[in-house]
């Protein structure tokens, strides 16, 4: 695999080889993450400016796009989003800010397959707490996602809470 980087500018989505002029893959992208799978295969994953998740990857030299689905309406509360690959299913996790008050953010997780034909499922966590930066840890156990994040009950009372997604039947413990 040639060295590359991937960049946006003025909302466009951009890779770059060394040596080569940049390549324009998408329009209206408000944040993205890549991930690179145990085949060296590109995964370009991607929230546009209308709230939808897309999927991008290359075949046959040519860049495919997909759209999983519509899942956010507002994506000025959007901080983060990562992404981790277990068989041939991606598990994208955003954060974004709540109006619930400060530190206080959702954690929506969606899960979703290589293959068109399995439906994308999305779990939300509310009420996180952010403390010193992070908002929650995250641990691949075998073939489980395993997240730990501070829980903001309605008393306002903070608690540790662990959850695991069960990869093979695609649910969470909450």
């Amino acid at each position: 695999m040639k060295p590359f980087y991937i960049y946006t500018k003025k909302a466009s989505l951009y890779i770059k080889n060394i040596n080569d002029e940049p390549l324009k893959i998408s329009s209206n992208i408000y944040t993205y993450t890549v991930n690179i799978d145990n085949n060296d295969k590109i995964n370009i994953f991607c929230i546009d400016n209308f709230g939808r998740v897309l999927y991008i990857k290359k075949v046959n030299e040519k860049w495919e796009k997909r759209v999983i689905g519509k899942f956010f309406s507002i994506l000025n509360n959007i901080e983060d989003i990562v992404s981790f690959c277990i068989d041939d299913y991606f598990n994208l996790f955003i954060s974004e800010k709540t109006i619930s008050g400060k530190d206080i953010y959702k954690i929506s997780h969606i899960n979703f397959s290589k293959l068109k034909s399995i439906k994308p499922i999305k779990t939300n966590f509310n009420n996180i707490r952010k403390i010193n930066q992070a908002m929650y840890n995250i641990e691949i156990k075998g073939k489980n996602i395993v997240i730990e994040y501070k829980l903001r009950q309605k008393d306002k009372t903070i608690i540790d809470k662990k959850s695991t997604f069960n990869h093979k039947i695609r649910t969470w413990n909450i």
